[in-house]
């Protein structure tokens, strides 16, 4: 079934059980680290559009939840609400460990390169990179996670985006 066509109504029950636990685990935190009923809800829709589509994109969520979340307004909450991001990826990760009974694992870095649109002025991180499969140049961004492999699940705990140090890459260029 295509992701255009599916219909997200109420998030399942281990979604919201998720999003719940999360949220205690943000309250020991701090009080401003909770996340509020409306917040709870469209992460909780975040989630359920991840597994349903099985992308990460707003414009095929808001297709996919037949308008519940409009892009924009799935934009604002990623880009500007004050959502604790840091906590709440620290929460997930204890949840989950403490949940499969994680105990050791092995830190490792994975890194990606991924092409963008031709129109890249308001994505940030955004460099020219080299091409493989057509030799040439394009446009991408480097996304480096850090992962924590275990026997039993691989889980992202952290990421960033790379961006070579100028300084680096003129001295480079002048060395050549």
């Amino acid at each position: 079934m295509k992701a255009d066509k599916m219909l997200i109504g109420e998030p399942l029950p281990f979604i919201t059980e998720f999003v719940e636990s999360i949220n205690g685990a943000l309250r020991e935190y701090g009080e401003n680290c909770q996340l509020s009923s409306t917040r709870r809800f469209r992460i909780s829709f975040c989630i359920m559009a991840i597994i349903m589509t099985d992308t990460v994109c707003r414009a095929t969520f808001e297709r996919a939840g037949l308008g519940t979340y409009a892009s924009a307004a799935l934009s604002w909450m990623l880009r500007h609400s004050k959502i604790p991001w840091e906590f709440l990826l620290c929460s997930s990760v204890s949840h989950i460990s403490k949940s499969f009974g994680i105990d050791r694992g092995t830190l490792a870095p994975d890194d990606s390169e991924k092409k963008r649109s031709e129109n890249t002025e308001r994505i940030s991180e955004v460099r020219k990179m080299k091409d493989k499969k057509t030799d040439g140049f394009i446009m991408g961004q480097s996304t480096v996670f850090l992962i924590l492999i275990t026997p039993i699940v691989t889980i992202p705990v952290g990421f960033m985006f790379y961006m070579p140090d100028p300084k680096l890459t003129e001295w480079n260029r002048l060395k050549k």
